[in-house]
């Protein structure tokens, strides 16, 4: 298992973009694009099962913890000193391993962020599929992706609006898919994200889509660890896509406090 594939822009602080279950690297691009951003590294890997780097390795079980040992030793080959993270969807199971290791970033940002058992519906029924409708659920999922990311070029051109949106996305592995499901599944249910958060409240910030996926049960979490949280109108599970110039503008106003 590795990250044989990313996206890099060197700098003094570097912004590190976690891409969701089924998408890939070209999904948080627009990040290299904001004028905002400039003065910031940037660093976006296609994560293990995904994207040029979806290789099937035999024997290879796709954890958080693994994949997170795996982006720490790709921090150490880019000598990144210093780091805010962006996560989107499940990669907010990320956050726990990062937060522990020798070092952890400095500012957070959940984009429509998976967190409480609420979030984990859709993790049952992908850990209770066969291989068959694995294969066709990880074809599902490219094909809807693509359908997400390409109606954002439909749109009139914004000063963030990319055509690699329209060919980003390659194959998804399905041993991937399922491995990562049930390990979300397990650490939503051991509460491992809950404790993180609650240490690290005043750093962290939850953007959510109007019509996006964030459950009842996330926005109660957020309220009670009084966490900051910014809503994006006229944006569903992808805000970054649905909305680029009103996120990065979010995102940029946040990492400078």
């Amino acid at each position: 298992m590795q990250l044989q594939s990313y996206l890099y822009r060197p700098g003094k602080t570097t912004i590190i973009f976690l891409h969701g279950l089924g998408l890939n690297k070209e999904t948080g691009i627009n990040l290299f694009l904001a004028p905002d951003l400039s003065g910031y590294g940037i660093l976006i890997p296609d994560l293990p099962g995904h994207g040029k780097s979806s290789e099937v390795i035999q024997g290879t079980a796709y954890t958080f913890e693994k994949i997170s040992e795996q982006l720490i030793g790709l921090m150490a080959k880019l000598n990144i000193g210093r780091y805010k993270l962006i996560v989107h969807s499940i990669s907010s199971f990320f956050i726990p391993y990062l937060l522990q290791s020798s070092l952890p970033p400095e500012h957070i940002i959940l984009l429509e962020g998976n967190i409480t058992m609420d979030d984990a519906t859709w993790s049952v029924s992908l850990s209770k599929m066969n291989n068959h409708e694995l294969d066709k659920y990880s074809a599902l999922l490219r094909k809807t992706a693509k359908i997400v990311l390409s109606s954002h070029l439909k749109k009139k051109a914004n000063p963030f609006s990319i055509t690699a949106y329209s060919n980003g996305l390659k194959e998804v592995n399905p041993k991937a898919l399922r491995d990562i499901a049930l390990d979300a599944l397990l650490l939503t249910e051991a509460g491992i994200l809950f404790i993180a958060m609650r240490q690290y409240t005043d750093k962290v910030l939850y953007i959510i889509g109007e019509t996006g996926q964030c459950s009842k049960g996330t926005r109660q979490l957020l309220s009670e660890l009084e966490i900051k949280t910014f809503t994006v109108p006229n944006a569903g599970h992808y805000p970054h896509i649905d909305q680029p110039v009103i996120v990065i503008a979010e995102v940029a106003s946040f990492f400078s406090n």
